[in-house]
């Protein structure tokens, strides 16, 4: 019974529909919010922060978004910043990040969800 639920919330999470400048937008405050939580913490990665970030966001605003991308980036912030990776994941899985994922097509979509669910 679980299963079914999970299914049915997934499926209405990655309906394909094109994205918007707002969309962009939000995407843009929600990494600005994560590196907001990353330099009140004290990092003295900051440089290196901005970039992933940056990174991360380009990967999911292009044409077609890098998973490979999404991946480094989440595992660059596990391994460096390891109180920030869960919400360096949160940001990743967002309903934000699952407009642009859904929005490139099925095949992205079941892709992103072999990497980035479990």
């Amino acid at each position: 019974m679980v299963g079914n639920d999970n299914t049915a919330v997934w499926q209405q999470q990655w309906q394909p529909e094109a994205t918007s400048a707002a969309d962009v937008d939000q995407l843009r405050r929600s990494v600005a919010e994560l590196f907001d939580l990353v330099d009140s913490q004290g990092s003295f990665h900051g440089r290196a922060v901005k970039e992933k970030l940056a990174e991360l966001e380009e990967a999911v605003t292009a044409e077609q978004p890098n998973l490979a991308t999404l991946e480094y980036v989440q595992g660059w912030f596990r391994r460096h910043l390891p109180q920030v990776s869960g919400a360096v994941r949160r940001l990743i899985v967002s309903p934000i990040v699952a407009k642009f994922i859904g929005a490139a097509g099925d095949d992205l979509v079941t892709e992103f969800h072999r990497r980035f669910s479990g």
